[in-house]
């Protein structure tokens, strides 16, 4: 990364985590939809071309990468850049794919349950309870979370578990 790429970067991330999150907050307190759709296409977009996977890890070793997204950040921030992105990128590839994605999703459950099932049931939930503090630090509280979540499903389900999801934080 060249010297200019620690500061677009810098840039970059007070655009992603100060300023597009409480413009975002704004628009959800405004009366009306307009400017929550164009907030969430923003989201939309960031989280799919600008910030994910591919653009952060094999795009990233391209040279003025950094730059490159301080520039398609300002233009879907300030320009209407993302609807713009969305209508051309974004959109026409989930349409393309939407039953794939709706199809995999709707398996999500059970696939959870059989993960569940395959590392050990109960035992291998009290194990991850012992082990909590460690998944959370290495997964975050959302991850620890969603076990739990399942943990108490497959209770419900007379499968055995907790009755109600604790609260969790990386502490």
């Amino acid at each position: 990364m060249l010297g200019l790429g620690y500061i677009t970067e810098f840039i970059c991330a007070i655009l992603a985590i100060v300023y597009a999150p409480f413009m975002s907050f704004k628009a959800i307190q405004t009366p009306g939809g307009e400017d929550d759709k164009e907030w969430l296409t923003f989201w939309v977009v960031y989280a799919t071309l600008i910030n994910g996977p591919v653009a952060s890890f094999v795009l990233s070793f391209l040279p003025l990468y950094y730059e490159l997204k301080l520039a398609a950040m300002v233009y879907m921030l300030f320009f209407g850049g993302a609807g713009q992105i969305y209508r051309l990128a974004v959109q026409p590839f989930f349409a393309k794919y939407e039953k794939n994605f709706d199809e995999v999703l709707s398996n999500l459950p059970d696939a959870a349950r059989k993960i569940y099932n395959q590392n050990g049931g109960r035992e291998g939930l009290a194990q991850l309870l012992a082990n909590g503090r460690n998944l959370i630090k290495q997964h975050g509280p959302d991850v620890f979370q969603k076990l739990m979540q399942l943990y108490i499903t497959m209770a419900k389900d007379g499968k055995g578990g907790a009755q109600e999801v604790p609260s969790v934080s990386a502490n």
